[in-house]
């Protein structure tokens, strides 16, 4: 074999080589990842596709890739291109948004406010619409028969106050708890609440008022029976965002058809 067969052969291997590395565009695999949040290798995988496929499609991959993970656009994208690409795309736009309605917090209401979600599909629409409901706690807007259960039980704890739950606890040490919908725990609060008092006025009247003993067992039922107060009142305000989400859950399950991962 002569030195330039030689060579055609070493870069014909060299060439098959480079592009073994460079994987190919595959959608399914991608969509593994974001379904078992393989992030960093996702990322990884990202990256090595800038070499075999184009802008377009790293951009579009780029932007599932941020809203996943971090729910923020990628800042490849200017506002107008993001946009753009969200209107051209019912799937993508429909999978942003369910990515959104499941993350409470300043994400979600910073980019529902930032974009006219309800015009890119009915389905948002309607969502948004029972998104609404929740903060408006004499609503009654009509919803399908899958989501009534979810409904009435938001509105039912929307309509409870915390300072109720924190009065019921004060007069009865558990009540409150059994108010913000948490029965389970109403026997801890109360039984707890019992041995400290008892205790506490058991050691008052063998002690007397000003041994150090009686300050310390009063001090602590004094902290259990002021914390039952405080937890009725925080309880019910977590339990209040518990049933609104689990509402907003079920309608993106009933009308979201479109999932991308």
């Amino acid at each position: 074999m002569n030195k330039r067969s030689s060579l055609f052969i070493v870069c014909i291997l060299a060439v098959l080589s480079v592009s073994a590395q460079i994987p190919r565009y595959n959608p399914s695999f991608i969509e593994h990842m974001m379904r078992f949040r393989l992030e960093n290798d996702h990322l990884k995988y990202l990256n090595q596709l800038y070499e075999s496929v184009g802008m377009d499609t790293i951009q579009y991959e780029q932007l599932r890739y941020d809203f996943h993970y971090n729910h923020q656009p990628t800042s490849l994208l200017q506002p107008t291109d993001l946009n753009a690409m969200i209107l051209s795309d019912t799937c993508l736009s429909l999978t942003l948004f369910d990515e959104f309605m499941r993350t409470p917090g300043d994400h979600r209401s910073s980019w529902l406010s930032g974009y006219q979600w309800s015009s890119y599909h009915r389905s948002a629409s309607s969502v948004l619409d029972i998104y609404q409901s929740t903060f408006d706690k004499k609503s009654n807007i009509e919803v399908p028969e899958y989501l009534s259960s979810a409904y009435l039980t938001m509105q039912k704890y929307n309509s409870r106050k915390p300072i109720y739950a924190a009065l019921l606890s004060t007069a009865v040490p558990g009540l409150g708890k059994v108010y913000a919908g948490r029965p389970n725990t109403f026997w801890g609060s109360f039984l707890m609440n019992a041995i400290f008092g008892l205790h506490a006025y058991d050691v008052y009247r063998g002690l007397g008022p000003k041994h150090w003993y009686t300050y310390f067992a009063g001090g602590s039922f004094g902290v259990f029976y002021f914390s039952n107060i405080v937890g009725s009142y925080i309880d019910l305000k977590r339990v209040r965002k518990e049933k609104k989400q689990i509402l907003i859950n079920e309608a993106l399950d009933y009308y979201i058809d479109c999932n991308l991962y």
